[in-house]
Formats: structure tokens, C-alpha cells, sequence
């Protein structure tokens, strides 16, 4: 899917969703990848919520949910153990 051919503008309870899944999806890559390059953060960053933008298009109400989906497709340098349902 181009992302210029989505047409979707997001209302202020879809944007707390992203904001919600962003954060808890950040403090697990920041938990889980100690040894990440840090210096490459801001562009991870960047990476995260273009993923989350792309992925709330499908309408996700649940940010736990929008934050697993999001983690599952993110580089293996930033992944998060499969099954880690612990709140960091």
C-alpha cells in the first residue's frame, strides 16, 4: 500500500491511540535493545510512527493491540521477545 493513496484523517481519540501505542512500543524497544545503536534513535523513532500511522489506518481502537501489530514487523535490531505480554 502507497502511503500517498491513504486518504484517512485520524480524530483526536484515533491520535491518543497512536500516541498510546507509540510510547508503550518505544519503552519496550528502549527495554528489550539496551544495546542499540542510540544515536540511530530519532530515526527509529521516525521509523515507529510512520508504522503506526500506516498500521491505525485499518481503523485499530485498542492500542495495546496497534502496539503488538507494530512490534511484530519492526527490524530484528529493535524486535521485542514474542510473548512478552509484561507491561514494561
Amino acid at each position: 500500500m502507497n502511503p500517498f493513496e491513504l486518504s484517512r484523517a485520524f480524530d483526536p481519540l484515533d491520535l491518543e491511540i497512536i500516541e498510546r501505542a507509540y510510547e508503550a512500543a518505544w519503552t519496550k524497544i528502549e527495554k528489550y535493545n539496551p544495546q542499540r545503536d542510540v544515536s540511530k534513535d530519532p530515526e527509529y523513532k521516525q521509523m515507529l510512527r510512520r508504522t503506526l500511522f500506516l498500521a491505525a489506518c485499518e481503523r485499530m481502537s485498542d492500542p495495546e493491540m496497534l502496539c503488538d501489530k507494530v512490534l511484530a514487523v519492526m527490524p530484528t535490531h529493535l524486535s521485542i521477545p514474542r510473548g512478552d505480554d509484561r507491561r514494561p
